[in-house]
């Protein structure tokens, strides 16, 4: 049970490994997963991302960066994950760059 907030990961076509936990830090500032494919072609898994505090987040295979994402408060971002050719796995983090700003505030909300 998440006490800091919710955090919804979803993959749009490959899936989580059931063989391996993700792994959150308890202030959500990390989080590893892996991916299962079994499409043996080089391509992009796509996966939906939210609920992480805003801010700037790097997204690694392994140990190689793969992209920058910028989160605002409330936004799903979608983000596009290697999957090398002939590997039914590969391995994810995605850690929040140190001083991004964190606000726990919503954005401003204006009435219609």
């Amino acid at each position: 049970m998440l006490k800091t907030g919710r955090l919804d990961l979803i993959s749009e076509v490959e899936r989580f490994a059931a063989a391996r936990p993700i792994v959150l830090k308890e202030d959500l500032s990390q989080v590893s997963f892996s991916l299962e494919t079994e499409n043996p072609a080089e391509h992009l898994a796509r996966l939906r991302l939210s609920g992480l505090a805003a801010g700037e987040y790097e997204l690694s295979a392994g140990s190689r960066r793969v992209t920058t994402v910028s989160l605002s408060h409330g936004q799903e971002a979608l983000v596009e994950l290697p999957m090398a050719s002939g590997a039914a796995r590969a391995d994810f983090t995605i850690t929040k760059k140190s001083g991004s700003r964190s606000p726990d505030l919503p954005s401003p909300r204006t009435n219609r």
